[in-house]
């Protein structure tokens, strides 16, 4: 029982943190955070794997979504600590996972007429959920197929959309049937799979460098989704590193080889290039 109540105090505890933007406390929290999940898996029920695999994948999945909970800055910092930990570390590239959870959105529609809806979600949905008012019918729009989703119900209401199957985007459409007046939408809720995403690619031709140097960090990644990438680089003893927005600063100290890592993410993955300095 110890390592589940570490487990769950860990947890609140890295999740204050998120919340609070402290990158030192939040860091030092999930570090304590990995490690009981790997005691739970080892010694603990098949209900506490469950739950605390639970735990882990919706703190995941904040860390990537950073305009919901964590500044871009702190979101990769913690995706290279989580890198560290967890994913096997390969000389060239590595990414994170995405894992789903339940997401809420704005529709906000009103209408007195039969039509469709074009609704772009986060993600591929697995189930929906709609919150209304007015009387009618709303259907999701599968191929040919009409999957009736809300009929006037209290709250969130899914009628036949509880579990998707056989959807491949997060571009979906409605069919909205009003019935004696407005029909109002005002939020979806659902469960998604995660888009397909591609990692930052390394495009530059060398990775040993002669101190002093400047790197152009977003001259040297490409990201195949056209996502806004963020740079963080490790620190070694002899060097004085630095990143400012994009610019790689690198000077020597002292002379001899000495390497270090370069991490680019879209907050999704993240890869990470060893590049080694020489002084003389």
């Amino acid at each position: 029982m110890g390592s589940v109540q570490d487990f769950v105090k860990a947890y609140y505890e890295a999740q204050t943190y998120l919340d609070d933007h402290d990158v030192e406390k939040a860091t030092a929290s999930y570090k304590e955070l990995l490690g009981l999940y790997e005691d739970i898996k080892t010694e603990g029920t098949e209900q506490d794997k469950a739950v605390a695999h639970e735990q882990i994948c919706k703190l995941y999945y904040k860390l990537q979504q950073p305009t919901r909970s964590v500044a871009p800055y702190f979101a990769a910092g913690l995706l290279v600590v989580l890198l560290s930990f967890v994913a096997v570390v390969q000389p060239s590239i590595v990414g994170l996972p995405i894992f789903p959870e339940t997401i809420y959105q704005d529709v906000n529609v009103a209408t007195s007429r039969t039509g469709f809806l074009n609704v772009t979600l986060e993600g591929i949905p697995t189930s929906i959920r709609l919150k209304g008012a007015g009387q009618g019918k709303v259907y999701l729009v599968q191929g040919k197929n009409l999957i009736k989703v809300w009929e006037g119900g209290p709250g969130y209401e899914c009628v036949d959309s509880c579990v998707i199957d056989g959807i491949d985007t997060n571009k979906v459409v409605l069919l909205i049937e009003p019935k004696g007046g407005q029909l109002k939408l005002e939020k979806v809720k659902y469960t998604a799979r995660p888009l397909p995403n591609h990692v930052p690619a390394w495009t530059g031709t060398k990775t040993t460098f002669a101190a002093p140097f400047s790197l152009n960090l977003s001259d040297l990644f490409q990201d195949e989704d056209g996502d806004d990438l963020v740079f963080l680089s490790s620190k070694q003893a002899g060097l004085v590193v630095s990143i400012e927005n994009d610019m790689l600063s690198v000077s020597a100290e002292e002379p001899g080889e000495r390497q270090i890592t370069v991490y680019a993410s879209d907050l999704k993955g993240v890869t990470r290039i060893p590049l080694t300095v020489t002084a003389e």
